[in-house]
């Protein structure tokens, strides 16, 4: 006898726990037998991207156009706009949106009807209510709406796809650069060579003279460029040595230090003896004095040794009476 849905167990006691919809509970033991495309102890989940059916365990073909496969039975879910087998193609000329239902609405045939949205606009490059006139200068696309990125005056701005067609003696995305040094012409394809004395290339018609109308003004414009580039590499030699500079010394800094500590100056002890004195040498030792940095306090004499310093001034003096006593 199996339980009602939702209970398994002894008596049909025990609550499921699987997600209603996305799984089926074992009536014995509430184990969860998931439908196809879903996944988990519960069946919570849907199947990985890429995969679908029973245990998500068939790899979906590749969806073209951001579309998606679908985790039940592996068919493609288009975006708004397109629609095939596996979303290749947009939708055709007067319907748009999702699955491509829809009817376009536009007040005349000469508007297009966006395959996305269903919002009627001109065709790239054209603006107008008959979408009769052709995009201003620096702008482009549907209804003339972008503006041009490219540089006025060294190139034109193509109406349909905003792309920037550069004029002789420029290049890059945007047209703002002058041909390098020895290049000109479209696209910079051409080489100027060696040009006669008092000559110069210039980036836009090739080897001619400064005073000529057309000459000059392209190649000043490389010049301050060659220019600005060469300061900017002294100011980074510079800097670069100014670095090595503060990390040489640096370096030296510490070197020196390591090294005092490493080796220290070691204190000096000098030895000092008194003249030698032959009446008192068996009464006092000869005084011995060291200099030592490391031992400067000054010591208070004993006792001792100041009456020894006593007998030492008496002895003296009683000889010098006695050597006078015999002069007389």
């Amino acid at each position: 006898m199996s339980c009602p849905e939702g209970k398994y167990g002894p008596d049909c006691s025990e609550n499921c726990k699987c997600i209603k919809g996305q799984g089926s509970c074992n009536s014995v033991d509430g184990s969860c037998e998931c439908y196809a495309g879903h996944s988990g102890q519960y069946c919570e989940s849907k199947c990985p991207a890429g995969f679908f059916g029973l245990g998500c365990n068939q790899k979906c073909r590749e969806c073209l156009n951001n579309g998606i496969c679908d985790s039940f039975d592996g068919s493609c879910i288009c975006p708004p706009g397109f629609e095939g087998d596996v979303c290749q193609r947009r939708c055709s000329e007067g319907t748009w949106g999702v699955g491509c239902r829809n009817n376009c609405t536009c007040e005349n045939d000469r508007k297009l009807c966006d395959h996305v949205t269903g919002k009627c606009h001109c065709a790239s490059g054209l603006f107008g209510d008959l979408c009769d006139q052709y995009c201003n200068e620096n702008f482009w696309g549907p209804d003339c709406i972008n503006k041009c990125k490219c540089r006025s005056g060294t190139s034109t701005c193509q109406a349909p796809t905003g792309e920037c067609l550069c004029h002789p003696g420029y290049f890059g995305s945007k047209c703002d650069k002058p041909c390098p040094c020895g290049a000109y012409g479209q696209d910079c394809k051409l080489s100027c060579g060696v040009c006669p004395n008092d000559h110069i290339c210039d980036p836009t018609i090739g080897c001619c003279h400064e005073n000529d109308g057309y000459c000059g003004k392209a190649y000043a414009e490389q010049q301050a460029l060659v220019s600005n580039n060469k300061s900017k590499i002294g100011f980074g030699v510079i800097g670069l040595i100014f670095l090595v500079a503060i990390l040489g010394g640096v370096v030296f800094y510490y070197r020196k230090k390591y090294q005092k500590e490493k080796d220290p100056e070691l204190p000096s002890v000098s030895y000092k003896s008194e003249p030698r004195n032959t009446v008192f040498e068996n009464v006092i030792e000869p005084h011995r004095q060291f200099q030592n940095p490391l031992y400067s306090r000054p010591i208070e004499p004993s006792e001792e040794e100041k009456e020894l310093e006593k007998l030492k001034f008496g002895g003296k003096n009683q000889m010098f009476d006695d050597q006078n006593n015999t002069s007389l």
